[in-house]
């Protein structure tokens, strides 16, 4: 093998990557919760869980992990009072919505697998734009774990080392 070969083989080798990429398990305490919650009368036993009050100022809430992206992949909600409609919205326009037509629903789930525009964003926004009143836990969904770059230093390292042995040699 040559020098350039070799150099060529270095760098080659110094931007791979090392495993492919994952995901990881997310639960009700891996989310962060931007609105009104409560630990009363949850769906779940996860609580906190968010509350949103009669379509007024407490009627809104947004859900996320911190900045980074995931895929939610369901919920738990309860709905309570006639009218009360949960609507959840994705920041990529993902959207369910469940209206209660009489009485007191708890205990519903919403399956996301599969429905568009809840893979890959960064929040959704709960919402309440009926006279009752709602509220959403257990949470479930994954979050992307990117690949481990393999680290360059080590490479360029032996990189040098070869070098300095071909320069040796040639000197001799």
């Amino acid at each position: 093998m040559n020098l350039k070969s070799f150099l060529v083989a270095v760098v080659v080798f110094g931007t791979t990557t090392l495993g492919a990429s994952a995901a990881t398990l997310l639960s009700s305490g891996d989310f962060s919760i931007d609105g009104q919650t409560t630990s009363g009368n949850c769906p779940t036993a996860d609580t906190p869980c968010i509350l949103l009050a009669n379509a007024g100022p407490n009627s809104t809430a947004t859900l996320s992990i911190g900045g980074g992206a995931f895929d939610l992949s369901g919920f738990f909600y309860s709905l309570q009072g006639t009218g009360s409609q949960v609507t959840a919205t994705s920041d990529l326009g993902g959207v369910f919505v469940n209206t209660n037509p009489q009485g007191s629903i708890t205990g519903l789930f919403a399956d996301l697998t599969g429905v568009s525009g809840f893979t890959g964003i960064t929040s959704v926004q709960f919402t309440n734009t009926g006279n009752g009143t709602v509220r959403v836990g257990g949470f479930s969904g994954e979050a992307p774990i990117p690949a481990v770059p393999l680290p360059a230093s080590g490479l360029l390292l032996l990189g040098a080392l070869g070098l300095s042995l071909v320069s040796k040699r040639k000197k001799s």
